[in-house]
């Protein structure tokens, strides 16, 4: 199962509510890999997914495992693949793109607030990126962790331009349109054919909205 946020969960594949009991898990599996299932016009990848879903909460132990956050070979991520990492030095000596602002540090901050209210006023969340309570978390709050870590993503795939460009993340303005943040994720300067110089933005209706488990193109 991919790692972005809005994954479905192994629950959410067989049909299920997290809480339920054995006996309506195995249930569900059955009735979900008969309606996928390619002989009875099911479709493949569903009928793939379903038996991934099994692999993680068909078993006691792997159900808790999986419940816990642990990772292993098919296990859903841990919270290091969802919270902010830590500025990484290139693996290699070529010359980066300059970077000015915080990628994702805005959309960051509308998930903590949100995740902090769903979870109630007054009470402790002491890992907003804990995997369980993520996956818990209503969808439209999940979208917006996944965004955050589309702009992350897509800053460092910029990062790779070259010493030519200038970026500048998370530039205030109202120009990415109704209903949307006020903010371009990415603002890219570079040279163009002529030795001036030019700019692309990239807001977030033509970014993480469109494709919010891939980077910006």
């Amino acid at each position: 199962m991919a790692d972005s946020p809005l994954s479905d969960s192994p629950y959410e594949v067989l049909g299920v509510s997290a809480d339920a009991d054995a006996a309506a898990l195995r249930l569900a599996y059955r009735r979900a890999l008969r309606r996928a299932h390619p002989d009875t016009g099911g479709d493949t990848a569903r009928f793939d997914a379903v038996q991934r879903a099994w692999v993680l909460v068909g078993t006691p132990d792997a159900r808790a495992a999986f419940d816990r956050g642990m990772s292993g070979a098919n296990a859903a991520p841990t919270r290091e693949a969802w919270a902010p990492t830590a500025p990484r030095r290139p693996r290699d000596s070529r010359p980066l793109a300059r970077s000015y602002g915080h990628p994702g540090g805005l959309t960051r901050e509308r998930y903590l607030d949100r995740i902090r209210e769903w979870v109630g006023r007054g009470v402790e969340v002491p890992d907003p990126y804990d995997p369980a309570l993520v996956r818990g978390a209503p969808r439209d709050i999940r979208h917006i962790l996944a965004d955050a870590l589309v702009e992350e993503a897509t800053a460092r795939a910029l990062s790779t331009l070259g010493i030519a460009y200038t970026i500048w993340h998370d530039v205030a303005t109202d120009a990415a349109g109704p209903g949307l943040p006020p903010k371009l994720d990415h603002l890219v300067l570079g040279p163009t054919a002529r030795g001036s110089t030019s700019a692309v933005s990239t807001p977030r209706s033509a970014c993480s909205r469109r494709a919010p488990n891939r980077a910006c193109r």
